[in-house]
């Protein structure tokens, strides 16, 4: 009797009784045992032929280290009847031979109700061997966000189903260099990069177990969150005082983090609210599932069974959601808050529990995020690098051999072929906005959601009117010019007609049609027009109220325009107070817009001109009406007074 059990390393020896009662040991964290001893209490006294003993995890299962996930797996199965511990993947626990199938009482136990548990949930414990476990508690990844930061800068309270360019909006108005606040910070290694690639959509393992490190979609996902360090800065580098590791939580104690990201726990404060991540409508909610385990050594797998049971149907831990919809509906949410309960909601509907379950998971991405990501941040390595490199990290934990190219490869069988990545340089001009605009961001951000395999860089330059088409078209793949080049179009950019052709989504009659005409030579379209630059009036509106005269209105002529330039033209130069003036290139656009209203023209055909017509009557009309308003009405002013300090004159009518 007693050289049985010690010949099984996973035998639970249930202490002697003189009586009919079974007694099943439980084993939980040490931070949630007072709640389990609690429920256990709850059970014994429903329960008379059962009763749970609580041990004390500090003393019966001591955590060693160094320990694998393996390893503790084994130690708490021969510590206990029932533990609990994240979930593993199936394969492990089946390989393990540490805990018991449970299959067979899932399928003879008709009040289990299968349907009640969370989509999604159930799979996770399954193999084609059988059943492993079966989830008690999710503990899901939130945002969690500084309630007053965000009243300080005007800006709404993240809500489930924000998105990306939402989120990136929000960190960037919080972030304030000068008073040390980031919009986003880190409280351990750049872990909730997970957490907002899969809300983004894309996965780190699929539903094969088969590590997608290399997938085009995770690779987009993953730079975007890079990029928030060094493209936007509103997240700590690792070589900052507040990095990951160094500043942590200690930031949103001290109100210098807008936002951070963690599990339950990580509220600070009554001043701090919780958000799910920002992703689009087909991202997943990131989650850790914890499990309860029979021990394959129990010698009362049946009573262990109504003890896992009575767990599911109670409320969990705090900070933990429980598995159950009916349990949730009833009771759970009545805990909450009503815009925490919309939260956790959203993440029931949408959970994906942490790839970390998987051992070779573990393994590579404690490399990635401690090694890996600083790398990339300090620019010395490249993320498709990095991405590889825990690859290889992965197949060495699983004795596989390393791959030498950045290219899919699965644990087993062979991965499907991946599509790789397009790289695009789109050149944009720094007069008017740069990379680091929010415009700029947000198209691109934009693009990736509906373009995964491709990479968009911009290069950012001055457009000095000095520089050769070569040197432009040279310059990046995309690159912005004006309709004057159309006769040399042909010679530096291609033909988009067939593109235009084959694309059945182009709404070619969606565009102005003059907008395109002028980027059409010789029957190809050369460009795309992406603005339109349209000469506008201004009118100061406090100098037209003490005047008395009226506002222009859509469909004024240009004697009315002169009537009001005499009305509100007053006093003596350089005092005076002029009804009309030009900036930059007006004198010079005003005539040519009168004239070409007129019917006149520079050239005689402005799509293909074949010569000049300088001497056109309606251009001298319209040069002499312009003179007249400067010279003889004395309403416009020359230009000899209107370039300089235009914006800092009060007297400035139109």
């Amino acid at each position: 009797m007693t050289c049985l059990p010690a010949c099984s390393s996973a035998t639970v020896t249930p202490p002697p009784t003189s009586d009919s009662v079974i007694r099943i040991t439980f084993l939980a964290d040490t931070a949630v045992w007072n709640h389990y001893r609690r429920l256990a209490e709850i059970f014994n006294a429903q329960q008379a032929a059962v009763q749970v003993i609580v041990l004390n995890p500090d003393e019966a299962a001591p955590a060693a280290q160094p320990q694998t996930p393996v390893e503790r797996l084994t130690q708490l199965a021969a510590s206990a009847d029932v533990f609990l511990s994240e979930a593993l993947d199936p394969t492990t626990l089946a390989a393990s031979r540490a805990v018991q199938n449970v299959q067979p009482f899932l399928q003879t136990d008709g009040n289990f109700n299968l349907t009640d548990v969370y989509t999604g949930l159930l799979p996770l414990m399954q193999s084609t061997a059988g059943v492993w476990g079966i989830p008690v508690t999710v503990r899901p990844w939130l945002i969690f966000y500084n309630a007053s930061l965000f009243d300080a800068a005007g800006l709404p309270y993240p809500q489930p189903g924000w998105t990306l360019e939402d989120f990136l909006t929000a960190v960037q108005t919080l972030t304030r260099p000068d008073a040390g606040v980031w919009g986003f910070a880190e409280a351990e290694a750049y872990q909730s990069v997970e957490a907002f690639a899969l809300a983004s959509g894309s996965a780190w393992v699929d539903d094969q177990a088969r590590p997608m490190y290399t997938d085009a979609q995770l690779e987009a996902a993953v730079r975007w969150y890079m990029e928030l360090a060094t493209v936007y800065h509103v997240m700590p580098g690792p070589d900052s005082a507040d990095a990951p590791g160094k500043g942590g939580l200690r930031l949103a104690q001290l109100d210098r983090a807008g936002m951070w990201a963690g599990t339950p726990g990580f509220a600070l404060d009554a001043d701090v609210g919780v958000a799910p991540f920002p992703g689009s409508s087909q991202g997943r909610a990131l989650v850790e599932i914890e499990a309860a385990y029979i021990s394959a050594g129990s010698s009362n797998p049946t009573a262990t069974w109504e003890w896992v049971i009575f767990l599911t149907h109670q409320l969990p831990p705090t900070g933990r959601l429980p598995v159950r919809q009916s349990v949730y509906t009833e009771s759970y949410r009545r805990t909450l808050s009503p815009a925490t309960e919309a939260v956790y909601r959203h993440i029931l509907e949408r959970l994906t529990p942490t790839a970390r379950r998987y051992p070779w998971f573990r393994a590579s991405w404690a490399w990635y995020v401690t090694e890996g990501v600083p790398a990339i941040l300090r620019k010395e390595t490249t993320l498709s690098m990095a991405l590889e490199a825990a690859l290889n990290h992965a197949l060495a934990a699983q004795g596989l051999p390393s791959v030498t190219t950045n290219t899919p490869v699965a644990l087993t069988p062979p991965p499907p072929t991946q599509p790789g990545v397009i790289y695009l340089k789109s050149r944009i001009t720094g007069m008017q906005w740069s990379e680091h605009d929010l415009l700029a961001q947000r198209l691109r951000q934009q693009f990736y959601e509906k373009h995964t395999g491709v990479q968009l860089d911009f290069v950012a330059v001055h457009i000095q009117g000095t520089e050769t088409l070569t040197e432009v078209a040279a310059s990046a793949d995309v690159v912005p010019v004006y309709p004057g080049y159309a006769l040399q179009s042909d010679m530096y950019f291609l033909d988009l007609m067939p593109f235009i052709t084959a694309d059945a989504t182009f709404a070619e009659d969606d565009f102005y049609p003059v907008t395109l005409a002028v980027y059409r030579h010789r029957g190809k379209q050369w460009g795309l027009p992406s603005t339109v630059d349209a000469t506008l009036l201004f009118y100061n509106r406090e100098l037209f109220d003490a005047a008395g005269v009226a506002y222009p209105q859509a469909g004024w002529t240009w004697e009315d325009l002169r009537t009001a330039a005499q009305q509100l033209s007053y006093g003596e130069v350089p005092q005076r107070q002029w009804g009309l003036v030009t900036l930059n290139t007006g004198w010079l656009t005003l005539p040519l817009l009168l004239a070409a209203q007129r019917g006149g023209a520079l050239v005689d055909n402005p799509t293909a001109p074949t010569a000049p017509t300088l001497d056109d009557p309606r251009l001298a009309e319209a040069a002499r009406w312009f003179q007249n308003l400067a010279y003889q009405d004395q309403t416009l002013a020359p230009p000899a007074f209107d370039m300089g300090g235009f914006y800092g004159w009060g007297s400035v009518i139109l």
